[in-house]
C-alpha cells in the first residue's frame, strides 16, 4: 500500500492576541467573570516564540492589546512593553506585524506606537497597509481604532 504524506506548508504564521501584560497580580477581568494571570502571559508567549522556532514560521502576526491598560496607570507602560518586545526578539522569524488594540492606545500615542511597533511602515507611514510576505500571498493590515475617539490628540479631526 502506497504511504501518503501531507505537503508542505506554502506558509507558516504565528498568530497572537490579548497578551495584555501588566506586572501586576492575578485579578478579575472587568466584568469579574474570569481572573486574569497578568505575570503568567509572559511564560505564555515565551512558548508561543519557541514553538514558532521550531516550526520555521514565515511571519508571526501579534492581533493587538499586547500590554494592559493597567500598565499606565501604574507608570509602567514602557517597562512592561520592553519585557514583552524582548521575547519577541527571541523569534527566529523577523517578519512580525503588530496591529494595534484598544490597550495599545490607552498606553502610548500613535507616534509612539509607530516607532515601537511599527506600526506604520514605510512608504506611506500609516497604520492601515498590505504587504507581500511570500510570493502569491498578500496581508492586509487593518487599525480598528483609525476611526475611533480613543488614540488621536485632543484636536484631531
Amino acid at each position: 500500500h502506497r504511504h501518503l504524506s501531507s505537503p508542505k506548508p506554502v506558509m507558516r504564521f504565528g498568530v497572537i492576541s490579548d497578551i495584555q501584560y501588566c506586572d501586576k497580580d492575578d485579578a478579575y477581568n472587568f466584568a469579574r467573570t474570569t481572573i486574569r494571570h497578568y505575570r503568567e502571559t509572559l511564560e505564555v508567549l515565551r512558548r508561543a516564540v519557541g514553538y514558532w522556532n521550531r516550526e520555521q514560521v514565515n511571519g508571526i502576526l501579534q492581533l493587538g492589546d499586547i500590554i494592559d491598560g493597567a500598565c499606565a496607570q501604574q507608570g509602567a507602560s514602557d517597562t512592561a512593553l520592553r519585557s514583552v518586545l524582548d521575547l519577541f526578539d527571541m523569534s527566529n522569524c523577523q517578519n512580525i506585524i503588530h496591529c494595534i488594540g484598544n490597550h495599545e492606545l490607552y498606553n502610548f500615542d500613535r507616534r509612539t506606537l509607530q516607532k515601537r511597533l511599527n506600526t506604520a511602515p514605510p512608504p506611506r507611514g500609516v497604520e492601515y497597509y498590505s504587504t507581500s510576505p511570500g510570493p502569491g500571498w498578500r496581508v492586509v493590515v487593518l487599525d480598528p481604532y483609525q476611526e475611533a475617539i480613543i488614540g488621536w490628540e485632543k484636536h484631531s479631526p
